[in-house]
């Protein structure tokens, strides 16, 4: 499994090079992919039933959402790195070695004091939302400076929607900046045109499969950027599909 992110991230510093640092709103968020095996084989974890099983491999993104650029930063295997705190923390870690941060989104289930506490330690501002907890559900305005497990940050309420952030804008924005995270759902969506088939029970393998899964991705959004390329391989097109990108640029029929 060390081999297999250290060859992450020297690929993904190579595809970086050219890109440039800039601000970038990014997201983190858990994906999984279905496990027809063995449901006590290595790192296999139950969930809600989908496409035929309750059992997946699971994996951890942190990705760009603020513009054309939708990249994939980094990925990590769950349950190697099972803690949404540790998870959090390697993937900021990573993600600053090619970015500036504006600000990184999650949803509901990183909302915890030590998730918010190792945000604050990373000084990174942050947006999720938070879980009506007893003590949460009673509170009816919002509270600036609310504390859980000595992690302060801002707790805004509007209507029925409780947001945990480090911001401190008017609650009518923050639906408007949260939907940008639904764009990491596109790119799960897109990543699975570049899945390799698979009917190994090594989670390394399948983990290794992923990240492969995920550079092809970044360079299929990478050439996108360079209409001149495209037109020389390709003719004229509207737009560059996974599709053509892998019959024109990888072979892949």
């Amino acid at each position: 499994m060390n081999d297999v992110l250290e060859f992450q991230e020297k690929s993904i510093e190579q595809q970086f090079k050219k890109v440039g640092r800039k601000k970038t709103i990014l997201a983190i968020d858990y994906h999984e992919r279905e496990y027809y095996g063995d449901k006590n084989d290595l790192w296999v974890i139950g969930g809600k039933h989908k496409n035929g099983t309750c059992w997946f491999h699971k994996y951890a993104t942190i990705e760009i959402v603020s513009e054309r650029k939708r990249l994939t930063l980094f990925a990590l295997p769950i349950p190697v790195f099972s803690n949404p705190e540790n998870v959090v923390k390697v993937l900021i870690e990573r993600a600053k070695r090619y970015v500036d941060i504006e600000l990184v989104m999650l949803d509901r289930w990183f909302f915890s004091g030590h998730v918010i506490r190792i945000l604050n330690e990373q000084k990174v501002d942050f947006l999720m939302v938070a879980k009506n907890t007893p003590k949460i559900w009673k509170l009816n305005q919002s509270v600036y400076g609310y504390e859980m497990n000595k992690s302060k940050f801002n707790l805004i309420i509007k209507r029925n929607r409780k947001w945990a952030t480090s911001l401190g804008y008017l609650p009518e924005k923050f639906s408007k900046i949260y939907r940008r995270r639904w764009r990491i759902e596109t790119g799960y969506k897109k990543k699975k045109d570049f899945k390799i088939k698979t009917r190994t029970r090594n989670p390394v393998i399948r983990f290794f499969f992923f990240v492969v899964e995920i550079l092809m991705y970044n360079c299929w959004i990478l050439m996108g950027l360079l209409p001149s390329v495209i037109q020389e391989y390709c003719g004229k097109l509207k737009r560059l599909t996974t599709r053509v990108f892998k019959l024109k640029f990888l072979g892949i029929p």
